[in-house]
């Protein structure tokens, strides 16, 4: 790490600061009762309903990204003096991040011509599972794998293309990861993702003290306004209270889903646009760095406690009991889930066997 310390050209890095996000914000989210959460349920059969939380002006309730994300800007804002001293002295799991982001920004440009292959050949060809596949690979090889924690990735090894990236270029000569991606439990949600990011991958236990949990969701077919989101609609399962983050398959925008399980605080981020006339958009891919680096740069939910109430998504209320396996016994990287049998109808032999009742 030393030797790499002293060669990161730290000039990409500092070159982008002018891009940090400064109105980038998260809506607040609630819960509906049309939530199964509670029960043995496989995120393809997974369901719920959300509003957005809104004050008595019936405005749409929001947190700034650089609030949520304190300890990253913190961090961000160290750096534009330049002083490679200030670089130096920053703790290692700091350090390994920044250098992530440096070499990134320095091979930005072919990253940018393997994701554009990708992209326009799915779009000009059409938009089946195969395809999809191969935009999976891409992202993770291209994009959000080369952002993650010491670039560590697994895809769903079920895909139905197990093989290289197909950008074509001569420089992507990687062979992507594959393994076993399931996540959950079997008695409350579960299933299998596209890709998972270990967020914990390199990072010291100090600097894992944030209970937020990011999730980076499909937005092919959302609004192009925030403000525009309906205030009922179906929602995506909760498999973010895990340690890790997942990735669905996205296409020129992005959207970022956290769960704060200290405080019981569901985020929905504003639109992220990944390209732009062919360019990676700078400040979502700020963004995105620093949400697969959410444990050493998110700084939580700080929200006085008199107030924590009017935010609070409900979840917890939703699963009552089952909030013991959420909190405590998710499984990561499962190949398979076992079968849990669901009450139904009794059989007669349930019923010659019963207690009569006098």
């Amino acid at each position: 790490m030393a030797g790499q310390t002293t060669d990161t050209n730290l000039g990409p890095v500092i070159n982008i600061l002018k891009y940090m996000p400064e109105t980038f914000r998260f809506a607040m989210l609630r819960l509906g009762k049309d939530c199964n959460a509670d029960g043995s349920y496989s995120f393809m059969d997974a369901k719920c309903s959300v509003s957005v939380i809104r004050d008595e002006r019936k405005v749409m309730m929001v947190r700034n990204f650089k609030k949520v994300f304190k300890r990253g800007i913190d961090l961000m804002n160290e750096l534009k003096s330049g002083d490679m001293n200030s670089f130096k002295n920053m703790e290692k799991n700091y350090k390994a991040a920044i250098i992530v982001l440096a070499k990134f920004l320095e091979e930005k440009e072919k990253h940018e011509k393997s994701l554009n292959n990708v992209l326009n050949r799915k779009q000009n060809e059409g938009d089946d599972s195969c395809q999809n596949t191969e935009l999976t690979v891409a992202l993770a090889e291209h994009l959000l794998g080369r952002l993650a924690p010491r670039q560590s990735y697994i895809i769903d090894s079920r895909a139905k293309r197990n093989g290289r990236c197909s950008c074509g270029e001569k420089h992507c000569v990687k062979d992507p990861t594959y393994g076993s991606t399931g996540i959950g439990h079997e008695e409350v949600w579960h299933g299998h993702v596209d890709i998972i990011f270990s967020s914990h991958e390199g990072v010291e236990p100090e600097s894992t003290g944030c209970a937020v949990r990011p999730l980076v969701t499909d937005s092919e077919t959302r609004t192009n306004d925030a403000e525009e989101m309906e205030d009922e609609s179906d929602g995506l399962p909760s498999g973010n209270t895990v340690d890790e983050d997942k990735q669905s398959t996205i296409g020129a925008e992005d959207q970022i889903l956290m769960y704060d399980a200290d405080n019981d605080v569901f985020l929905c981020s504003m639109l992220l646009p990944l390209l732009q006339d062919n360019c990676l958009h700078i400040t979502s891919v700020l963004i995105l760095w620093m949400a697969l680096h959410y444990r050493i740069f998110c700084s939580g939910i700080d929200i006085d406690p008199k107030e924590i109430d009017r935010v609070q998504s409900k979840f917890r209320n939703i699963v009552g009991e089952k909030w013991e396996i959420y909190s405590k016994s998710l499984k990561l990287g499962a190949a398979n889930f076992p079968v849990v049998s669901k009450n139904t109808f009794p059989s007669n032999e349930d019923i010659l066997l019963g207690t009569e009742l006098f």
